[in-house]
């Protein structure tokens, strides 16, 4: 399994529309078989319970945060492997970074690459 998936070419591999692998994907994760979050670009990034305590513990620490460090935890605290991803919401470029980068070190994760990531 990835950790991030584009949720138009897994439709496109699976013969399905996009909205069918939403539905899917929300139906995992009502079950407890997944957990993670959708993103403004059209991926699911698969987030593991070590990494939301994390980002938790981080929020609860600080109290009240904004949406632009929320990001900052987030990053820091979910590890990607292969290309650099980013919860940032800048521009419609590549991602430039954020992350854990290649080191791959999801605790009881797949870390899966997601080395197409456009």
């Amino acid at each position: 399994a990835r950790k991030v998936v584009h949720l138009d070419a897994v439709a496109s591999e699976v013969g399905v529309d996009t909205s069918a692998i939403v539905t899917a994907l929300r139906e995992c994760e009502q079950r407890g078989e997944i957990r993670g979050v959708f993103d403004d670009r059209g991926r699911y990034v698969s987030v593991t319970d070590e990494e939301l305590d994390e980002v938790a513990a981080h929020v609860r620490a600080a109290g009240r945060i904004g949406v632009a460090q929320l990001h900052q935890v987030a990053n820091r605290c979910v590890a990607f492997r292969g290309d650099a991803f980013s919860f940032d919401h800048g521009d419609d470029d590549d991602d430039d970074g954020g992350g854990r980068g290649g080191d791959g070190g999801a605790a009881g994760g797949d870390g899966g690459d997601d080395s197409d990531d456009d």
